[in-house]
């Protein structure tokens, strides 16, 4: 992508209990000297 577009990032998460969970996903890409942390709270029924 270029500078100002935008795009989709499609995360999932298999739970192998139920209960409530925490889980980060970092992403690389061609930002300069860093990445992106995005951070995921649920519960699984």
């Amino acid at each position: 992508m270029q500078p100002g577009e935008s795009g989709t990032v499609t995360v999932s998460y298999e739970a192998e209990q139920p209960g409530d969970f925490y889980r980060t996903v970092e992403i690389y890409g061609n930002i300069p000297n860093n990445s992106l942390m995005m951070s995921f709270i649920g519960t699984v029924e």
